[in-house]
């Protein structure tokens, strides 16, 4: 993964929101009014906000001086765009496990059971204090998607749970577990990757508009491997 070509990118898929006509922006939410769904752009009168941040990188676009910071100190630290023209654009991250991290699953109830029951067996469960449901009580209702582990070949394979595409949706290209796609295979420049590592993920994603998918693969002694795989913008 080359991150410094990743960062410029990211920034020119964000400015290029800006430089489309407006018939097709008619709908669009202006950056600065929701940074859940898009980048982050408002003007800025100081570093204060990258305190304690890594530079990454500096790069050139559109006539601007950008710097790029990334907060290192937590896995789920922002990445934040400061140009020399005082304006910042700041990427979010998020990240969640794949795995179940409640046991025993579905609430201690039978998969069969459910299944087979007229009932809605979890809904009644989560219902029965007579009040909305917990939320932690929901999430650990059934195990996530990547806990399914499927037998193929003879083998175990993870199969592809996300994809990343073009802006104008002309193709589209799976994800894998350990982030490879059909061209791409990290397991060739990282050998811990493995397939058991791959089940203990985290997932989540960088930015709103047109996100980066972001897959955590954590190793020993508190360090991670970080895999980040974007659509062409």
């Amino acid at each position: 993964m080359r991150r410094r070509r990743f960062l410029k990118d990211l920034a020119a898929g964000a400015a290029s929101v800006s430089c489309l006509p407006p018939a097709l922006c008619a709908d669009a939410v202006p950056l600065e009014e929701n940074a859940n769904h898009a980048p982050l752009a408002e003007p800025t009168g100081s570093l204060a906000d990258v305190a304690g941040h890594t530079l990454v990188c500096e790069f050139q676009l559109s006539g601007k001086n950008w710097k790029v910071y990334e907060d290192l100190r937590t896995r789920d630290g922002a990445i934040t765009f400061l140009s020399d023209q005082g304006t910042k654009r700041v990427l979010p991250k998020s990240a969640e496990a794949v795995f179940a991290e409640v046991e025993p699953p579905y609430l201690g109830l039978n998969l069969d059971e459910i299944g087979l029951s007229g009932a809605d067996l979890l809904a009644d469960k989560l219902l029965q204090g007579g009040d909305d449901p917990d939320p932690a009580k929901v999430k650990a209702a059934a195990p996530p998607q990547g806990s399914n582990i499927k037998e193929r070949d003879g083998g175990f394979r993870l199969p592809w749970n996300t994809f990343v595409g073009t802006k104008e949706c002309f193709d589209t290209m799976p994800v894998f577990g350990s982030g490879r796609t059909r061209t791409y295979h990290p397991e060739q420049y990282f050998s811990e990757i493995t397939q058991e590592l791959a089940s203990k993920r985290f997932e989540g994603l960088i930015g709103g508009w047109m996100p980066a998918v972001r897959k955590i693969l954590p190793l020993p002694d508190s360090a991670y491997l970080e895999v980040l795989v974007f659509g062409d913008v």
